[in-house]
């Protein structure tokens, strides 16, 4: 749904011109605006560019998937326009590759006008993606206006977590650290960025990194990201020194050994081998509830967390954790 960007101060007739008070009537003479301001209003540059009923879905909607258009509904007749005009156009070159901005005339226009509703110009529209986002009317100061530039344009920041995600995808997790530690030296508050970091830190097998991880995922502990890392890092805390030669030769000469069943379970898990990690972990509750006050179950809470609850391994393991408990 678009978001309508409201003005601090209510909107009045001198700081819009009504469609119904103008549409259908001869517009004031030409005359009453100095011919500056009509120059301005109709100018063009590579930051300011113009759209019609024929151009639109070219200049503003297809654009609109390379980067934010900015969509100045105005009329040359129109008072505020002129008032709105030179901010628009000024702020446009400011941010010239990051927003285009595009002026529609709603005389030459009346099509897309009335497409997008417009009712009152100014009317701006923000449009993201080849779809409305957001938008304002009226002649609004030029803080303001700034404001609405800044919620469509990339931050740093959003540079930062988008170069990161990517060199995950890439499995290039040192680079992507260094981009999530630049979003935190800027916002340590960061949710995505501690998240993500957290995520990378829990699969170190240095005891600092862990402990890092640990203290970025707590705040957060019921996103599923967190539980994912705090998961992780239980598990490791678990299988850390442990033989995996050594554990199954004891389980082999005697299942029933809960302690060898369950530091097993974590060294499978961690190997990626979920189903038997479950079964050792399952067996664990099932041999001893006491065993690290009720170890098996709590890890194969991590596992769960781990794989992510829709997981077909996740649904049934917890179904039958479930029946062994009840």
């Amino acid at each position: 749904m678009p978001r309508t960007w409201r003005s601090a101060s209510p909107r009045t007739t001198s700081r819009s011109c009504r469609r119904t008070e103008a549409w259908g009537t001869e517009p004031p003479p030409a005359a009453r605006y100095p011919e500056s301001a009509q120059g301005r209003s109709a100018m063009t540059t590579g930051a300011v560019l113009e759209a019609t009923d024929a151009t639109f879905t070219d200049v503003v909607l297809r654009r609109s998937h390379e980067m934010p258009v900015i969509v100045d509904f105005w009329a040359p007749w129109c008072e505020p326009c002129h008032i709105l005009s030179p901010i628009l156009e000024r702020l446009a070159n400011e941010y010239a590759g990051r927003v285009q901005l595009v002026k529609v005339n709603i005389d030459q226009n009346p099509m897309v006008t009335q497409q997008f509703g417009v009712q009152s110009i100014p009317a701006v529209k923000a449009f993201e993606g080849g779809a409305m986002t957001s938008e304002f009317a009226g002649a609004q100061p030029e803080g303001q206006v700034r404001a609405f530039f800044d919620i469509l344009v990339p931050s740093q920041t959003d540079h930062a977590m988008t170069a990161a995600q990517r060199l995950r995808a890439l499995g290039d997790d040192p680079a992507a650290r260094e981009q999530l530690e630049a979003v935190l030296a800027d916002d340590p508050n960061h949710v995505d960025a501690s998240l993500e970091l957290a995520d990378i830190l829990s699969a170190s097998t240095e005891s600092g990194d862990i402990e890092r991880a640990r203290e970025l995922a707590e705040p957060f502990e019921h996103d599923p990201r967190a539980r994912r890392a705090l998961g992780r890092i239980a598990l490791s805390q678990l299988a850390s020194g442990k033989d995996r030669a050594a554990l199954e030769a004891r389980v082999a000469a005697d299942d029933s050994d809960a302690e060898a069943r369950y530091h097993l379970g974590a060294v499978l898990a961690l190997a990626g081998e979920w189903q038997d990690a479950l079964e050792h972990l399952l067996a664990t509750v099932r041999l001893d509830r006491e065993l690290d006050e009720d170890g098996g179950r709590l890890r194969m809470l991590d596992a769960f967390a781990m794989l992510g609850d829709t997981h077909e391994l996740t649904v049934r393991y917890r179904g039958r954790l479930m029946n062994v408990i009840f």
